[in-house]
Order: structure tokens, then sequence, then C-alpha cells
């Protein structure tokens, strides 16, 4: 015991101890125990009390006295171990905390530089997509009016990429089909219900009857029927054209720094709206204004700070007697 308590105390009094050290020393410094043997000693000490020599029982005192100070030393012990796994517990978190703090930093700055060089990049090539598309919607849209012989009108190029074309009805397959019809005084009621063909009784390839209470009437009734051909066709229904939000009239691109003019803003008593093709004279004068905007330097737009005076009464310190 004394040998485990020593070593224990090295470990815990070295300047710098590995955590797993201490931790393994705290996992062997037994309070309870320690205790347990005093209470043994202290009860073999009274049970001797009535027998034992003087020079006895000076030899159990001293045992006892020796108990009371491993639990007094073990007790300490495990206050210093808990004391440094403490500090140690301290000095990790403190750590984790200004790695968090320095990558934090890292990815702050890095964000920043990206937010003033690759967004305004991003804007003007945006502004440049606008002009390349208005123009080239001018001139497809110009070329629609006067078709040269035997051309189809072109797209326009933001529908053409962005947008689905009118399709018309596609015929998939025609058959022809037999079936028999009404015939002699009902002619024109159309094809006999399915309910009753199994009911004609055919008298040549192409006519036949058949005896019902069709519709409700009182008793059987007899009906001709003759057999027709039909012409069925199968079809793909026609889909109507489907135009996206122009990008010039959708797309919002905000000034880097507040209170400048936006990049692009469609938005507004001057703003674009309307369908693919409309209104491209005023996109282009939207994009040699948001050319113009590209140029100028940020401009806090709160002013100067406005100096003002503040006045406060100031105690009287205490009069001296």
């Amino acid at each position: 015991m004394v040998d485990l308590l020593g070593k224990i105390i090295g470990i815990v009094g070295r300047p710098k101890t590995p955590k797993a050290e201490l931790e393994s020393a705290l996992k062997q410094l037994d309070v309870a125990a320690a205790e347990r043997a005093v209470d043994d000693l202290e009860a073999k000490r009274a049970a001797m009390l009535s027998s034992a020599s003087d020079a006895e029982i000076v030899t159990i005192d001293a045992e006892i006295a020796a108990a009371n100070r491993h639990v007094e030393r073990v007790i300490a012990l495990k206050a210093a171990a808990d004391k440094k796994l403490a500090a140690i517990a301290s000095e990790e978190a403190e750590a984790e905390r200004r790695r968090s703090y320095e990558e934090a930093k890292r990815l702050k700055a890095d964000a920043e530089k990206a937010l003033r060089t690759v967004y305004p990049a991003i804007a003007e090539k945006f502004i440049d997509l606008m002009d390349t598309l208005t123009r080239a919607t001018i001139a497809v849209d110009g070329t629609n009016r006067a078709l040269p012989a035997g051309e189809r009108p072109l797209a326009l190029p933001e529908r053409a990429v962005r947008g689905f074309p009118g399709e018309p009805r596609q015929i998939v397959r025609e058959d022809t089909v037999d079936a028999w019809h009404y015939a002699g005084d009902s002619k024109g009621w159309g094809a006999v219900e399915a309910e009753y063909v199994s009911k004609i009784v055919a008298t040549n390839g192409n006519a036949g009857w058949f005896e019902a209470n069709r519709g409700g009437s009182a008793g059987l009734r007899r009906y001709d029927v003759a057999k027709r051909s039909m012409k069925k066709i199968v079809y793909l229904e026609s889909r109507m054209a489907l135009d996206p939000e122009p990008l010039a009239s959708a797309v919002r691109l905000p000034a880097l720094v507040a209170g400048q003019p936006d990049f692009w803003k469609p938005a507004g008593p001057n703003g674009i709206s309307g369908s693919i093709g409309d209104r491209q004279d005023q996109i282009l004068a939207a994009v040699d204004h948001a050319r113009a905007a590209l140029d100028r330097k940020p401009v806090d737009p709160r002013g100067q700070p406005f100096e003002r005076e503040e006045t406060s009464l100031i105690e009287p310190a205490e009069e001296i007697a």
C-alpha cells in the first residue's frame, strides 16, 4: 500500500503529468477502502482493551494513526488529481475554442475576399449576359418579321433554352374496328351498349338482333342491329407552350455595399417586367445603367456624423469640515 501510494504521489506531484496517467492514478485512490481499514483497526483495538498489554495497545494505536494518515493522504491526492484533471480539461477546452476561433477567422477572411471579388464579377457577367441576350432577341424578332423565302421563324434565344415549345396533337396509330350499331327503327342510336352485345343474334355477317328490357321499357323488345366499321385513332394530346419568367425581370442582384444602387434591380417604377421578348429597348437601357454603376466607388450613404454637445451636472464633492 505504501509503495503504491508513493508511486501515486510521484505521478500527481509532477508539474506536467499526462492526462491518462492522472486518470489511472485516480482510479487507484480508494477513499472508502482506506476508511474501512481504519474502522477495522479501531474495532480490533476495542476488543484488545480488556486483555492486551500496554505494549500491544501502543502498537495498535500506531497502526491506527498510520491508517488515518493514509486516509488523509488518499483524500489529498484525489483532490490534487481532480484539480490537475480539471486544469487539463480547461486547457483542452480553451485549445478547442482557439482552434474554432482561428478556423472561423480563416473562413471569414475567405468569405469576405470572395464577396468583394467574386460577387461583383458575377454581377458583371450577368450584365454582359443580359446585353448579349437582349441584342440577339432584338435581331431574331426583326428577322422573323421579314423572313427569307422558305425559312421558318426563329425561336427567341431565351425561350429556346429555358422554355418549352407548344406541341400539336400527335397521332400514335389508327385502327379499323367493327362494332354493332342500332339499325331499323332504332337507327341513329349509336353503338350497342356493352351489356347487350352478348345478347345479339347474328342473322348474317353484318346484321342481327337482340331482345332486352332496355331503358326500363315494359317487357322485352326486339332491336335490330348492324355491324359497322369504325376508325379508331390513338393520339397524344396537344400541349401549350410554356415560357419561364424572363431573367431580366426575375433576377435581382443587390449592391455589394449597403446604400449603393443594386447591380441589377428589375422591380420599382422603372423596373422590367413582361414576357420573353418584351421591352428589349428598356432592358438595353438597364444594361447601360448597370455597367455605369459598376465603376462607381462605394460611398457611405449615411454621410458624415454630426458633432453634438451634451452637458450634465457634476455632483459637488463632499465639503471638508
